[in-house]
């Protein structure tokens, strides 16, 4: 049997608003400024660091928010930065399995980065030679090592929230028993790559499409930069929609596994965003 006949099931994603996952992108730049703002009184204390605290989620201002307030306020939610050897692994959310979701209970995102003592050196130095350097130094040094992975991670909260748990309440997910489960998301070396068909199936869970579809957004650029010879010296271009698709297909993490429906869903989705951007350009809100 192909490997794509067992992925051919129409993957049903709960609504979602091109508001939402725009907070979500804004709310993943406020949150490593929160850990860069701990961090940094860390740095000042020991003129040194070789571990980055986390934060809660709800210790960040949510009064600029509006699609995702209530997530952020009404959940217990802790970021971990994390420097465990994961090679297939970049993050991982806590979702407890429970059909009557409660959001009290504590629940983590972990953010895996390879390369972190890199991180810590680059810091120390900068901190060092820089008589001037601030907590957004330090959010610089550590955006991009964070920024892309707790995007997905916080999608993955976010839809468990407002779905009270039920997006991990499908027969696609109910398939995998619960040890199965665990086993990917934690998974260490290469135990993914040796059980490909069980790794597809889990790329193809609607919570984790849809965590990789916010993800690749991110990526994904409606415009380019324009020079003039004007006052102004620039403007913004919508790109033509067939590079954005093609653009959106090549950062979407393995799109080529996903079912013809699904492909069609997603690329339908990037269009109405496009058309969005494109009113929101016109209009002069960019």
């Amino acid at each position: 049997m192909k490997i794509i006949d067992i992925i051919n099931e129409e993957i049903k994603l709960i609504d979602e608003t091109y508001a939402s996952i725009n907070e979500i992108k804004k709310f993943a730049s406020d949150v490593i400024d929160k850990i860069a703002e701990i961090n940094f009184d860390v740095l000042s204390r020991n003129n040194v660091i070789y571990y980055l605290y986390g934060t809660y989620l709800n210790a960040v201002d949510s009064s600029k928010y509006k699609e995702i307030k209530d997530f952020i306020d009404n959940t217990n939610i802790y970021v971990y930065v994390n420097n465990m050897n994961k090679p297939y692994l970049h993050g991982s959310y806590g979702m407890i399995y429970d059909k009557n979701y409660n959001p009290i209970i504590e629940r983590e995102i972990n953010i895996y980065v390879r390369d972190i003592n890199e991180v810590f050196d680059k810091i120390n130095t900068n901190y060092k030679e820089n008589p001037n350097y601030s907590a957004k130094d330090l959010y610089m040094n550590i955006f991009y090592s964070l920024y892309s992975t707790l995007i997905h991670e916080l999608q993955h909260a976010y839809d468990d929230y407002r779905s009270k748990n039920r997006i991990y309440h499908t027969r696609k997910f109910d398939t995998f028993n619960k040890h199965e489960l665990k086993k990917i998301e934690a998974s260490k070396n290469n135990e993914i790559a040796n059980d490909i068909q069980q790794g597809l199936r889990y790329l193809n869970l609607q919570h984790e499409i849809w965590a990789r579809f916010t993800q690749a957004l991110y990526h994904t650029h409606f415009t380019t930069l324009e020079f003039t010879d004007d006052d102004k010296g620039y403007y913004f271009k919508m790109k033509d929609v067939h590079d954005v698709v093609k653009d959106f297909k090549r950062n979407f993490e393995l799109f080529r596994v996903l079912s013809d429906k699904m492909k069609r869903k997603l690329i339908s989705k990037i269009v109405q965003f496009w058309h969005i951007e494109k009113e929101k350009l016109e209009n002069g809100d960019s």
